[in-house]
């Protein structure tokens, strides 16, 4: 059975609404559209590895945005580094 499939429905309905704007704000903030794509799959998979737990969360959007931020910052520190 893969990922998606096991995926709490509110988790997926909660991607489903905000997957766009999600990868809007994050490829805004990134310099190659790739590295937007792989943060994007990063916040996925952290919702995903939630379980049923993710159920609990009163804001999915706001959530989501907070791992995405945390993301950027954890992504933008290696580069940040070798300048």
């Amino acid at each position: 059975m893969s990922a998606p499939e096991t995926a709490p429905n509110c988790l997926l309905a909660a991607w489903d609404s905000c997957a766009g704007e999600l990868h809007g704000y994050l490829r805004h903030r990134c310099a190659r559209p790739e590295d937007a794509e792989e943060l994007l799959q990063e916040v996925f998979i952290k919702a995903l590895r939630q379980g049923a737990a993710f159920a609990a969360v009163d804001q999915p959007r706001a959530w989501f945005f907070q791992v995405a931020r945390n993301a950027l910052a954890h992504f933008a520190v290696p580069r940040l580094g070798s300048r």
